[in-house]
């Protein structure tokens, strides 16, 4: 059996745990991540994308550049939003948000998850 040595040892290898794994990768540390689905599959750009959308604000934008991949998603799955409307019950915003707000153009983008998890897989 083989021994290999880690600094850190990341159980779940989705969007959270990859994340984590880039951001301790640029502190020298020898990471292993443990997940019992398999690598994530590249996608094509001729390629439907399926599965969950997450909402990246503005704070997150700036991580994913940090690690390097915000580059690498490809524009036509970048969707930018510009104001947010927070309910807790019934049908009127207990929050509302705009890009103005804040003097930015816009709060976040939109992504699909198979693309971020593919990249930070990379």
């Amino acid at each position: 059996m083989k021994t290999e040595q880690a600094d850190i040892v990341i159980v779940g290898g989705g969007l959270v745990g990859l994340t984590f794994a880039c951001l301790m990768a640029q502190h020298d540390c020898r990471i292993h991540v443990i997940d019992r689905a398999l690598p994530p599959e590249a996608f094509c750009d001729d390629t439907p994308i399926q599965g969950r959308i997450h909402a990246y604000n503005l704070a997150s934008q700036a991580m994913l550049e940090s690690i390097g991949i915000w580059s690498n998603i490809p524009s036509k799955y970048c969707a930018p939003f510009e104001c947010m409307a927070v309910t807790a019950e019934g049908d009127r915003p207990t929050l509302n948000i705009h890009a103005n707000d804040i003097q930015q153009s816009y709060l976040g983008h939109f992504l699909p998850s198979p693309v971020v998890q593919h990249l930070l897989y990379q």
